[in-house]
């Protein structure tokens, strides 16, 4: 094993969701049709639209779960369908088709709004997997919002806090999917709260709540626009990293573990795709070989696989 001070440069199951109203919207029919049998064929109902102004035209009379526009076409082009969409509904999910996928294309895109993007040439596994992550996700959030922030340590995926394990695998496998498509590399944080236990011990877990909460906001301030935040178990906790270098992943790793003003410390451990490993679960599996190992040093940094 290496610190992060010393560093160098299966098919997973999809998530299962109710059938959903998705509006497509391009101008290429060759394009829409292969989406739109794609989704039917998953018992989605899906309305199409040829142009950013017959979508907004159905957005404004019709309800639906998921808008899926291309970002360029003549006319409205796929921004002003994106933000068109947030206007009229500020919780419908929207999935931008692009050609030109990049971090810098993703972080705008979430910046604007946008969910999550689908490049072109077209995967269909990853169309179908980021379709029922999106909407699954989306479904988890309305459910937060009804009964309120959940404070389980259990990973259940709440959205209040991120999401649990399986989905949190499941959307590994969906950005190995897209990495190896575009031949990127891929990394995976995994970290956890150094004696958690003594922290909730005693049924009283406000102390580990805090512990929780604080570590998750620190994730959320280092993480990149497109970085997926997962709530793996009780103290364990994994973050995505698309299109990152190994060297830019452990300088990101050591930054969220000497994060100054916490009571607790965090061990965490790096692996990264296709280097330690070519699937979900051996990422995963590798990513916490190396947080043992950050434990075994004492904790409080980051270990990459040697």
């Amino acid at each position: 094993m290496e610190t992060a001070t010393q560093q160098e440069e299966y098919e997973a199951p999809r998530p299962s969701v109710q059938p959903a109203r998705i509006l497509i919207v391009d101008d290429e029919v060759v394009i829409s049709a292969l989406l739109s049998a794609v989704l039917t064929e998953e018992q989605h109902q899906v309305t199409t639209a040829d142009n950013g102004e017959q979508a907004i035209a159905l957005l404004e009379r019709s309800s639906y779960d998921l808008v899926i526009t291309d970002l360029v076409m003549p006319g409205l082009n796929g921004v002003e369908v994106l933000m068109a969409a947030k206007r009229i509904n500020s919780r419908l999910p929207v999935v931008v088709i692009t050609g030109y996928p990049s971090v810098t294309t993703a972080v705008k895109l979430v910046e604007l709004g946008a969910n999550d993007y689908i490049t072109k040439p077209f995967n269909i596994d990853v169309i179908k997997v980021t379709v029922a992550k999106v909407l699954q996700m989306t479904r988890l959030e309305a459910g937060a919002h009804a009964v309120g922030p959940s404070r389980a340590l259990d990973g259940g995926g709440s959205l209040s806090e991120p999401s649990g394990y399986d989905l949190f695998a499941r959307m590994l496998e969906k950005e190995l999917d897209r990495s190896k498509w575009r031949d990127y590399s891929c990394g995976l944080l995994m970290a956890e709260i150094d004696n958690f236990g003594v922290l909730a011990e005693g049924g009283n877990t406000a102390e580990a709540e805090r512990a929780v909460d604080g570590f998750v906001r620190t994730l959320a301030e280092k993480s990149r626009p497109g970085d997926i935040i997962g709530h793996t178990d009780r103290s364990e906790f994994g973050l995505i990293l698309p299109e990152i270098t190994r060297t830019d992943a452990g300088a990101l790793g050591q930054e969220v573990c000497r994060r100054a003003g916490w009571d607790f410390t965090v061990s965490a451990g790096l692996a990264t795709y296709p280097r330690d490993a070519s699937d979900a679960e051996g990422l995963i599996e590798k990513a916490r070989e190396t947080v043992v190992a950050a434990k075994s040093e004492g904790g409080n940094t980051v270990v990459l696989p040697s």
